[in-house]
């Protein structure tokens, strides 16, 4: 590792410039040494550019711009003279705490990730554009499974300079601005040929006379789609590169897939690929939470031999990823699902608000702490939830239409609850037959209630004799309203023996 650094440290990217190998050397050396967590902004200005005791960087952006520039530095010497390095440095954006990877040379290194390209602009909106580049790498950041470079000058070939770092995309945007409005427009192009995969346009007036507002909120948008777990980014990577190398990408590419249709299928899938990913890499905070995500599932859905296990499982995994990182909402969405199981309902509640409220603009881990805010018995908040989500990303999976329909169905709505339960398309699951039969006897529509549990029954037989257990197991309801379900579920049974 010292030899790497040194190497680094000598090469054209970084001889010419002081300032780079001085916060380069600290935060290598003091990660090195042990002491990762004491790196900061405030101690990279302090102790590696001379800044002084009273530096603040709420009023000095020197080291924020500084390490733009040394993550540029280090892109350009991995791409140039460090081509063939075994070991690289990266600085994520927004972070100072350098990351270390060792490359197999003898395999592709791409990785599920975004290459941002400086923002083109037209008409008098450079400072626009220049904001934009900006938003869209601070909130993809936002994304932990994705890796982010960026941004930088665009290459005379994207596609080669993202294969060159490592990455499986490249964003490009343009801004144009016409007095009062703005063109915003991005296309997400594919690092293995240059295809385009996702592009957005959209026109947005300038209501305040500037567009800072406007492109922050367009880049969060951006970022949702492409970025989330269930976005553009993981699709992309889960239908060119079924077979990566790497243990960890095959892992988060499964998981994507599980995310997608959630099938008994998938979830064996998934943790079989999670659990090589942590027998051969670090014990992370992301990695143990998707395994526990899947325990819960497997636990929840049935597809279980041993759910108290599961749920041990889970719960157990979610603490260890808590206490190395105790701000990773997902591991406070795991932690709320094996509660839930366990008939917690004030902890589900707690690390489900605690999930959403670390990640606001992450749709998945909102829709989740929903449903789960669902099961605990506030259907109140937690429909605000999944519809807050919905609203992000209306392209959710359609399983996120599940508790919105079974909502309906308590409350006497049934209308609502048909349409969304016509949202839903989980192949293999018993979900999306039993709310719309639930709706459809609600609504006195019994013949098509039936012609629905049918097709549930051929997915899983024994459902009816198991149906009040799993209500009254999974979820905090009142007897009343299981009574309800178990009354339109009789009804649909007398039209399907009919």
């Amino acid at each position: 590792m010292v030899e790497a650094l040194s190497r680094v440290l000598a090469s054209d990217a970084f001889r010419r410039s002081e300032q780079s190998r001085a916060f380069l050397s600290y935060v290598v050396s003091e990660w090195l040494a042990g002491r990762a967590e004491q790196i900061s902004e405030r101690t990279v200005g302090r102790y590696a550019l001379s800044r002084g005791s009273d530096f603040d960087g709420r009023h000095d952006a020197s080291v924020r711009v500084r390490a733009a520039r040394v993550r540029e530095a280090l892109e350009r010497y991995y791409e140039q003279e460090g081509e063939e390095e075994r070991i690289r440095i990266v600085i994520r954006p927004g972070r100072y705490v350098p990351e270390v990877s060792h490359v197999d040379r003898g395999a592709s290194s791409s990785v599920p990730g975004i290459l941002v390209l400086s923002t083109a602009a037209g008409g008098d909106g450079e400072a626009i554009a220049a904001a934009t580049a900006d938003a869209l790498v601070q909130r993809l950041a936002e994304h932990p499974p994705l890796r982010i470079v960026g941004p930088t000058a665009v290459p005379a070939d994207s596609a080669a300079r993202a294969r060159a770092v490592g990455v499986t995309t490249v964003l490009e945007s343009s801004v144009a601005r016409r007095g009062d409005s703005v063109r915003l427009v991005a296309r997400l192009l594919s690092a293995a040929d240059g295809g385009v995969v996702w592009s957005r346009t959209e026109d947005v007036a300038l209501a305040d006379g500037h567009g800072f507002d406007v492109v922050d909120r367009w880049a969060e948008a951006v970022a949702v789609r492409v970025g989330d777990l269930d976005g553009v980014v993981l699709s992309d990577a889960y239908v060119r590169h079924r077979e990566p190398s790497s243990a960890t990408v095959r892992a988060i590419v499964a998981y994507h897939a599980y995310l997608v249709a959630p099938t008994g299928e998938a979830i064996a899938r998934a943790t079989d690929a999670v659990e090589k990913a942590l027998a051969v890499g670090p014990r992370d905070a992301p990695m143990l939470a998707m395994r526990g995500a899947l325990a819960n599932a497997a636990a929840v859905q049935g597809h279980s031999l041993d759910r108290a296990a599961d749920t041990d499982l889970a719960e157990g995994l979610a603490r260890e990823a808590l206490a190395l990182d105790g701000r990773n909402a997902h591991a406070h969405l795991v932690l709320a699902g094996a509660l839930r199981t366990r008939r917690s309902w004030a902890g589900v509640i707690a690390h489900a608000e605690t999930a959403a409220q670390l990640t606001p603009h992450r749709p998945i881990n909102v829709v989740t702490s929903g449903l789960l805010v669902c099961a605990a018995g506030d259907w109140t908040r937690g429909l605000e939830l999944v519809r807050d989500a919905l609203a992000i990303n209306p392209g959710l999976p359609g399983h996120a239409h599940l508790w919105p329909a079974l909502g309906g169905v308590l409350a006497g709505d049934y209308a609502t609850a048909l349409a969304e339960a016509t949202l839903v398309d989980v192949s293999g699951e018993v979900w999306g037959p039993l709310y719309r039969c639930l709706a459809l006897s609600g609504l006195g529509h019994d013949d098509e209630a039936g012609a629905e549990l049918s097709r549930l029954l051929v997915t899983e037989p024994a459902f009816l004799d198991e149906a009040e257990a799993r209500f009254r197991a999974d979820l905090n309801l009142a007897d009343e309203q299981v009574d309800r379900i178990l009354t339109l579920l009789d009804k649909a049974r007398a039209a399907a023996a009919g």
